[in-house]
């Protein structure tokens, strides 16, 4: 009886063999090398269908401390940033920069990218490449970008260039200036600010008619920044329907109850099509003086 090879067998079976054999994503992706048909079936049947993906710089200092992330923000359990189990897994370490090149080429399917930067591996990853070629992009997350003011703005550019982003969720960019001129911005229908201490009124009033969820936390703002933000963007009271606001470190000596009360006045007064407004822990610089508060109704009032 003549020997078998594995090539012997149709496309279905080695697929089959590939994810019973649990390989990470990262290992499977290395098997393109076997043979131009194993080639073939890892992108085209396994690459082309990925619809998220994670990127890292590192295992010890990028990956290790994501699974705090999570914990931090109760995301374990959150399909689009968990860690799936190996086999299923989306997660990839992107240790030098050329990477991207064939990222683009073996992911081009990709809707929902999360990105996790350290100080120790921005410079590993040319963020503005990835950006303008992963053209089905709909979501988009950046926790950390530690990067110079320069490539900051390559950045930026690169996200205004993404047609089809509905949601970009910025974390932990305390470091960064979001741009002025973000055209992008006007174009969400979810947006998540966590950890910025940059213009805030320059950010609301870039936000466009789209945008159905907002999310500010850890960021420096005042009663006074959301009534300029408004003013100079009263569309954006208009469409929201789902408003969260937690930390808020004012620049301002204190935040008093009455400072806390007249920002959830002012928010229910204003923002008339909320159906869910959610207020978390407000602080301090010293962070004294915390208050947890949570508000559901079609109609706030």
């Amino acid at each position: 009886m003549a020997k078998t090879n594995i090539n012997d067998l149709p496309d279905d079976c080695i697929i089959l063999i590939l994810k019973q054999c649990r390989l990470p994503l990262q290992g499977l992706i290395c098997l393109r090398s076997v043979c131009r048909r194993w080639q073939s079936i890892i992108i085209r049947q396994i690459c082309y269908r990925k619809r998220t993906l994670k990127l890292f710089g590192s295992v010890e200092s990028d990956l290790i401390t994501y699974c705090n992330f999570l914990l931090d923000y109760n995301l374990e359990s959150n399909d689009r940033y968990r860690l799936k189990p190996i086999g299923r897994d989306d997660d990839m370490v992107v240790r030098i920069d050329c990477e991207h090149n064939y990222l683009c080429d073996l992911f081009p399917g990709i809707e929902n990218l999360v990105v996790y930067l350290t100080r120790f591996s921005s410079r590993m990853f040319n963020m503005p490449y990835l950006l303008e070629n992963l053209g089905c992009l709909t979501s988009l997350t950046l926790i950390y970008m530690p990067y110079p003011i320069d490539l900051q703005h390559q950045v930026w550019s690169a996200i205004n260039s993404m047609e089809t982003l509905k949601e970009l969720n910025l974390f932990y960019i305390f470091q960064c200036t979001i741009s002025d001129e973000m055209p992008a911005l006007a174009k969400l229908e979810s947006f998540s600010l966590d950890g910025y201490y940059g213009d805030i009124v320059s950010v609301l009033r870039q936000l466009g008619p789209s945008l159905r969820r907002l999310h500010l936390d850890d960021i420096h703002c005042s009663i006074e920044q959301l009534q300029q933000g408004l003013a100079a963007n009263p569309q954006l009271a208009e469409g929201l329907t789902h408003l969260t606001i937690g930390s808020i470190n004012n620049v301002k000596p204190v935040l008093n109850n009455l400072k806390r009360k007249q920002i959830f006045d002012f928010i229910c007064a204003q923002f008339r099509s909320l159906k869910y407004l959610a207020f978390t822990s407000y602080s301090t610089v010293s962070h004294s003086g915390k208050l947890s508060l949570f508000f559901s109704n079609n109609s706030p009032s």
